[in-house]
């Protein structure tokens, strides 16, 4: 039996799923927010309305530099709470976009970069931003990247 990937089964299907319906992403938010610290970047901070972010350092800036960049993936789903997330990955139309919809492949992707900038020691000539949004679907109206902004 292969092994699986617990950080994807935990956010796109599996035992693990975690719901996070517009105004439901809290489960999700946390589980990010372990993630980031476990990936090593600074700052990991929930704000008011449950944005996840967290800084990745450029080093070596002069002390008057105030450039960021940040990368941003939403949370929430299009899905309600009590939708199994257990996506089939079938030779079916929709079966596939239905896994893609969960956001998770995104989110997981964000992750990756995280990593490999991290162990890579990449030299940023900028500090990397991090952010795992709320509020972006539906009745959400991008209340997450709104506040941030």
């Amino acid at each position: 039996m292969a092994a699986r990937n617990p950080q994807k089964s935990c956010l796109a299907g599996g035992d693990g799923a975690i719901p996070a319906p517009p105004f439901g992403e809290k489960v999700r938010a946390e589980w990010l927010a372990l993630r980031f610290a476990e990936a090593g970047l600074s700052h990991v901070e929930t704000d008011e309305v449950g944005n996840v972010h967290a800084l990745l350092p450029a080093s070596n800036l002069p002390a008057e530099s105030t450039g960021r960049s940040w990368s941003s993936r939403h949370l929430d789903t299009v899905f309600p709470a009590d939708t199994p997330l257990n996506p089939v990955l079938e030779w079916r139309f929709a079966s596939p976009l239905r896994a893609l919809a969960t956001m998770a492949p995104v989110v997981i992707g964000m992750l990756a970069i995280a990593h490999a900038l991290f162990q890579a020691k990449v030299e940023l000539p900028a500090p990397l931003i991090l952010l795992g949004n709320v509020g972006e679907e539906g009745e959400g109206d991008l209340r997450g990247v709104r506040h941030f902004l």
